[in-house]
């Protein structure tokens, strides 16, 4: 896999995850995501920055497990 290609699937992964939690997301630039207005993910190299408190900042497994952990109330039972 090339890494155009792994970084469109890492792209989809996101949008899937926030499309099946019902999440607004929205491209900043082409390689950062802004979840909710509150959650940037960088899904090429697999970071986050959460600005809602504080100065939470890392790098994540999947687009799913940082969705559910900044936002377990939308991703509840889904």
């Amino acid at each position: 896999m090339t890494k155009y290609e792994r970084r469109a699937e890492a792209i989809w992964e996101l949008q899937r995850a926030c499309q099946r939690f019902g999440l607004h997301v929205e491209e900043l630039t082409p390689y950062q995501f802004r979840v909710m207005g509150a959650l940037d993910i960088y899904p090429t190299t697999r970071k986050y920055h959460y600005f809602e408190v504080g100065q939470d900042r890392g790098k994540y497994a999947t687009a799913e497990s940082v969705l559910r952990r900044f936002f377990p109330g939308a991703c509840h039972g889904k």
